[in-house]
């Protein structure tokens, strides 16, 4: 008898037996089964187990095994991620520059801001009038120019410090009607450049290279009031306000 596949824990479990008969009382063995007589039908589902088989069976399967398919192809790329909040803004240079030109001009005497270009100013407080600042915070070299634009009235006349600039540069002080720092201007001369509507405007050289710290325009004396506006500095507009 040659057989592929031992039947013997399947056979193991079959009993004879008979409606209203007594079951065996003895296992039915190998030797009992005549050849070809067992068939798949007599063998339950999912009760030979691998142990069940032959090594020559097991071997076999193996071999009927198929084998491992090719890697599939990669996937698409999805599709970028929505931008990130922005960052938190950085600090200051330390040297103060990123602050910039500064506006926090403040009044003295009979002195007023009429908007963020022009300031009126007269005479009628005992020590003049002013409108200043205590760090303007610009950078100048010399050679650059200081321009603005101005208008008398009330019998107001144009001479020395009527009406004036100042800059502070490095620790020294200097003015628009100086004769020397800003390059020989006569305090008695022509007052600027007529306009043809009322206004002049004044334009002096700067005397040297730094940085402008305390600014100001001034009237010192006389009658009447004088109106400035559209202060140039090293062609940076300044600003009052």
């Amino acid at each position: 008898m040659k057989k592929f596949i031992t039947v013997t824990a399947a056979a193991a479990v079959l009993a004879v037996g008979a409606s209203g008969g007594a079951v065996a009382g003895s296992l039915i063995t190998s030797a009992q089964i005549e050849n070809d007589t067992v068939a798949s039908v007599d063998i339950k589902d999912r009760t030979i187990k691998p142990r069940d088989l032959s090594p020559r069976t097991k071997a076999f399967i193996k071999r009927k095994a198929g084998k491992n398919g090719a890697n599939g192809v990669n996937g698409a790329n999805g599709a970028n991620g929505a931008p990130g909040a922005p960052g938190a803004p950085g600090a200051p240079g330390q040297d103060g520059s990123a602050a910039g030109v500064q506006s926090n001009f403040t009044t003295f005497g009979n002195a007023e801001i009429v908007d963020a270009n022009t300031v009126r100013l007269s005479h009628d407080a005992p020590d003049g009038s002013a409108v200043q600042i205590e760090n303007l915070n610009l950078a100048v070299q010399q050679g650059d120019e200081v321009t603005f634009t101005y208008r008398l009235a009330g019998g107001a006349v144009y001479g020395g410090g009527v009406p004036r600039v100042y800059l502070e540069i490095n620790g020294q002080f200097f003015n628009t009607f100086d004769g020397g720092p800003f390059g020989g201007i006569d305090p008695n001369g022509p007052g600027g450049v007529d306009n043809g509507d009322g206004t002049f405007t004044r334009t002096v050289t700067i005397p040297t290279n730094g940085r402008i710290g305390q600014a100001g325009v001034v009237v010192d004396s006389g009658p009447g009031t004088i109106t400035v506006s559209n202060l140039v500095v090293s062609d940076t507009p300044i600003k009052f306000m």
